[in-house]
């Protein structure tokens, strides 16, 4: 399911994946969280349901992504990037950031909210943070 949100004469594109699971007649829906696609660098503009993530790091991050009702799945944020996510539907969401050697960090995310992922230096750990309000 594709749908299209005019920002003037830019169009936001969001993909959402909706998988349906049927076992022994009960049925699960959940949605794949997902990068959203933007124009002309809108990063600024956040689509409800959505968050931004800064990789604020000199290399690319690998972050695992998912809401309650989802399992985490893997995804590299480049490096030096930000970018929108959404399942379409969600307000809530769960990250993990993996740093070798140790266990992940684990957070909650808000929609409509801008994070930063950063080299924690006093916890030795990829770490991550609110930006602005």
């Amino acid at each position: 399911m594709k749908a299209e949100v005019e920002l003037g004469m830019r169009k936001l594109l969001l993909g959402v994946l909706i998988i349906s699971i049927t076992a022994w007649g009960a049925s699960a829906v959940a949605a794949e969280v997902k990068e959203l696609e933007q124009a002309g660098g809108l990063h600024y503009l956040i689509p409800p349901y959505s968050f931004t993530l800064h990789n604020d790091a000199r290399q690319d991050i690998n972050i695992y992504l998912g809401t309650e009702q989802s399992n985490l799945t893997k995804q590299t944020l480049q490096r030096d990037v930000m970018k929108p996510f959404s399942d379409g539907k969600s307000t809530q969401y769960t990250i993990e950031i993996p740093t070798q050697g140790r266990e992940r960090v684990k957070y909650r995310l808000s929609a409509g909210k801008r994070y930063r992922i950063f080299w924690n230096d006093e916890n030795q750990r990829w770490d991550i943070e609110t930006l602005g309000h």
